[in-house]
Parts: C-alpha cells; sequence; structure tokens
C-alpha cells in the first residue's frame, strides 16, 4: 500500500515540477520525502541534489543567487532547507525576477 502511495505522489510532484519553478516536499520526519526526492533526481538528467546537513554543501549556498544562476537550467533538490531558514527570502526574489524577465521575453 505504501508503495501505491509513493508512487502517486511521485506522479503528483512530477507534474508540479512541469508547472511550477519551485516545489516543496513537506511531512513527518522518517516519512520517506528524501527518498522520494532522491528518486526523483536520480531519473532526471543534469539534476543536482544539496543535503544541507552536509557542511560542503552549506558551502555551495553561501552565494546563494550565484548558485541559483550557474544551476539556473538544472532541477536541484535541497534536503533539510530548513536548516537554513534566510535562504527562503533569496528564493522568492530569485524566482520573482526570473519570472519576469520569463514573461518580458
Amino acid at each position: 500500500m505504501q508503495s501505491i502511495i509513493l508512487r502517486s505522489q511521485e506522479i503528483q510532484i512530477k507534474k508540479h515540477l512541469k508547472s511550477f519553478p519551485c516545489v516543496t516536499l513537506l511531512g513527518s520526519r522518517q516519512v520517506g520525502k528524501s527518498t522520494l526526492a532522491k528518486k526523483i533526481i536520480a531519473e532526471t538528467p543534469n539534476s543536482l541534489y544539496v543535503d544541507l546537513e552536509n557542511p560542503r554543501d552549506i558551502n555551495k549556498l553561501t552565494d546563494a543567487i550565484t548558485f541559483l544562476e550557474a544551476n539556473r537550467h538544472r532541477l536541484i533538490c535541497i534536503d533539510e532547507v530548513q536548516r537554513l531558514p534566510e535562504i527562503f527570502q533569496i528564493f522568492r526574489s530569485y524566482l520573482d525576477q526570473s519570472n519576469r524577465e520569463l514573461t518580458a521575453a
């Protein structure tokens, strides 16, 4: 039964990824969010997984705008994003700006 639920969620997430620039997986601890995200990343060419429990990955986001611009055409998964709460403001600003540029083009 759990695999049916996870497959349904995977389909829904992939659908949202086609329509929205940012998709968030929320849920209780240990329910498979990271596992599901890693599965989607593994199936997506040229994607990137960043784990904010890893100091090296945290360093990648020291200049978050540069990181986002350098990876603009990649699917980026940022796991444990709650460990860097100030990043949400940067994401919102970046996504708003990117959306304005797309609309103007």
